[in-house]
């Protein structure tokens, strides 16, 4: 029988709210194994652009919140700007909420990232010809992404969907990044796995990968990937860290990755080159080790 006429057998092809029927999830079940099997990547959802993370996870999936935890020499905002680069540049819709940074800067880590100038020559007026060509270059590569940036804090979960149905991003290939998860409002809610339970809520309405990033201190990296391992409202988890004898900021620094959790229990480690000047997070040690 052709998976095709699963939405002729139970006359519907708009899931109802509330319980989803098994009819329903039949269809969106096979509908995924064969957009995943037509997809270029052969992914089942949206791809991060780091290629040893896609072949870990099959991409970032509707519904789903993702954990990034990094220690303080592993600058996570950076990590996460070179995924949202890399999705908002591959067609995908992306919304970043920023609490460590105002729009105009993260436009210009973005730039930084694209271009591969150094930030430090640029901030201080001393950059030359050739770099100023990369920039203006890559700005107008970048205005042709479909990348909002809402850097005003906070906002409920509530007003963030408003936002979002507002500016027409819920639909396929559309992902949320968020750099902090003190940029919500939670209405007075301190627990973080009852914010985590709120975040899923969110994502699965809206069918939508949420993304968030976190600082965790070395001492606190075991506990914590013990309690997002155990936590069933993340499908996807991984840290990042550097070596402690690795001066942090130089040129190449190798970071490594920890995917721990993911959604049909792959895990797996790889390297990233994390160079300072730029911000950009590459592939390059990977595949050099």
């Amino acid at each position: 029988m052709s998976v095709f006429s699963l939405d002729k057998i139970y006359g519907r092809t708009v899931a109802p709210s509330g319980a989803t029927p098994l009819g329903y999830a039949l269809q969106s079940a096979f509908e995924e194994y064969m957009a995943t099997a037509e997809s270029r990547d052969r992914l089942a959802g949206v791809k991060t652009g780091f290629a040893d993370l896609d072949n870990l996870t099959g991409g970032l999936r509707q519904g789903q919140v993702v954990v990034v935890s990094a220690e303080p020499n592993a600058d996570k905002r950076a990590f996460l700007l070179n995924m949202v680069l890399r999705q908002a540049m591959d067609g995908v819709r992306v919304m970043y909420l920023s609490l460590g940074q105002t729009a105009d800067q993260v436009a210009q880590t973005l730039l930084h990232v694209l271009s591969g100038v150094p930030a430090g020559p640029c901030r201080k007026g001393d950059s030359g010809h050739d770099d100023w060509q990369k920039l203006a270059e890559a700005t107008e590569l970048l205005a042709k992404a479909d990348l909002l940036i809402h850097d005003r804090p906070p906002v409920g979960l509530e007003d963030l969907h408003a936002l979002m149905e507002g500016q027409d991003f819920l639909q396929a290939r559309t992902a949320l990044f968020i750099d902090d998860i003190n940029f919500i409002d939670w209405g007075g809610c301190t627990d973080r796995r009852e914010r985590l339970l709120a975040l899923l809520s969110f994502a699965r309405r809206c069918r939508i990968p949420v993304v968030l990033a976190e600082t965790v201190l070395p001492g606190e990296r075991e506990a914590n990937e013990v309690f997002l391992f155990g936590c069933d409202e993340v499908g996807l988890a991984l840290t990042l860290c550097c070596d402690d004898r690795t001066p942090h900021g130089i040129f190449d620094t190798p970071v490594a990755v920890k995917v721990y959790k993911t959604p049909y229990g792959e895990m797996g480690n790889f390297t990233l080159s994390w160079d300072a000047s730029t911000f950009s997070f590459s592939e390059a040690a990977a595949m050099q080790g």
